[in-house]
């Protein structure tokens, strides 16, 4: 994934959709600076654990008063003794939503109200499709946030609904009516500020919103669940597999090194099911946190960030 604004609007998903360290140790960083000085990414929470680099026990923080005034903070691993973290390592920054949404919508007629806490706005109005219509956004597969999605906006068949990326757009047009369009798919990043595509945003309005909805068969959950478990345990192990690997390599050499994540059809004989059944368990909305495995194991600096996790999720 190295595309900065794909990197964004993947992490605009997550609750909270928040940057680190590992972020701004990447060529696009740039990207996020300047982010930080539009007001679109704001400082979070401080890191409170450091993963030690020569073993990757998750380790307590501790902090020195200097005698000249200043801190210096230390990762207290209980295997490698203390090591000391520079305090920039520990900045985390956050995704102010709004501000996004005002940055990215500028050309709208802008109204943006929080209709939910987790992830449901409405916009304003906009003329698309050759008509005046409502516009909201949506972020997350959360259970609950689907559901509040699906109560708002059932009754609103003629609005038209962004989401961050192509693939919860998918799953939110799944149960709506009305058109729902991932920004991955209509927004561009022009170096000083965002533009959406226009004709794009209209053409798949003019495509998408008369076409009959096909009934799909109800999946038969309890074996799409055991798959759906079965895969989670895979690809945690792999992150895990993977993460130590950089770890050593990184010791060993200076440089992390990626481990090779398996193909969908490797993974899909370990867990002993088709490739279709894998690819729809991918594809689950139950389950976003496969996908995100699934491109996480493309970036070393995203594997070492998922380790802690997913050493507790890959028993």
């Amino acid at each position: 994934m190295d595309d900065p604004l794909k990197r964004l609007l993947t992490r605009w998903e997550l609750q909270p959709p928040r940057f680190d360290a590992y972020d701004f140790r990447r060529p696009q960083a740039e990207f996020l600076y300047q982010l930080i000085d539009a007001g679109v990414l704001v400082p979070s929470t401080p890191v409170g654990t450091w993963d030690c680099a020569d073993c990757g026990s998750v380790c307590r923080l501790i902090y020195v008063d200097q005698p000249g005034g200043g801190q210096h903070s230390f990762a207290a691993c209980p295997r490698c003794g203390p090591m000391e973290v520079r305090s920039e390592n520990l900045k985390r920054y956050e995704i102010d939503s709004q501000r996004l949404l005002e940055s990215i919508f500028h050309s709208y007629r802008l109204s943006i109200e929080r209709l939910n806490p987790i992830g449901l706005w409405r916009v304003g109005r906009h003329n698309i499709g050759e008509r005046s219509r409502e516009v909201y956004f949506s972020r997350g597969s959360d259970g609950g946030l689907m559901s509040t999605v699906c109560d708002v906006l059932g009754s609103h068949g003629k609005s038209c609904v962004f989401t961050p990326t192509r693939g919860s757009a998918l799953k939110l047009s799944e149960e709506l009516n009305c058109v729902v369009l991932g920004l991955e798919d209509v927004l561009d990043w022009a170096g000083n500020g965002f533009q959406l595509d226009d004709d794009a945003i209209n053409g798949r309005f003019d495509s998408l919103e008369n076409v009959p909805k096909p009934a799909k068969p109800k999946p038969k959950r309890s074996t799409r669940a055991a798959a759906i478990e079965a895969l989670r345990r895979e690809l945690n192990a792999h992150i895990v597999a993977a993460a130590d690997h950089a770890f050593d390599t990184e010791a060993r050499t200076g440089t992390p090194v990626l481990l090779p994540k398996p193909t969908q059809a490797e993974l899909a004989a370990r867990i002993n099911v088709s490739a279709p059944t894998l690819s729809r368990c991918m594809e689950d909305r139950s389950a976003p946190e496969l996908r995100i495995l699934w491109d996480a194991a493309d970036d070393v600096y995203e594997v070492l960030k998922w380790r802690k996790l997913a050493v507790k999720n890959s028993g």
